[in-house]
C-alpha cells in the first residue's frame, strides 16, 4: 500500500507527464496503487485506447 506522501508524489508525476490517448485511466489508477491485476485486466479490455467507464469501477 502506498503511503499518502507517495500518491501525492505519483499525482504530480501525472500531472506533470499525462500520457496520451485512454492511457490517463491506467496511470491514474498505478498512480494511486489499484492492483496491478486490475490495471492489466482493464488493459486486456480496452479497445483502441478508450476505457468505458464500467470498466474503471475499482476497489479502494
Amino acid at each position: 500500500m502506498l503511503s499518502p506522501g507517495e500518491i501525492y508524489s505519483n499525482l504530480d508525476d501525472l500531472a506533470a507527464n499525462p500520457p496520451e490517448g485512454g492511457a490517463f485511466g491506467l496511470a491514474l489508477m498505478e498512480a494511486v496503487g489499484a492492483p496491478r491485476s486490475t490495471i492489466t485486466k482493464l488493459k486486456d479490455k480496452a479497445a483502441d485506447g478508450a476505457f468505458h467507464r464500467r470498466n474503471l469501477v475499482c476497489k479502494i
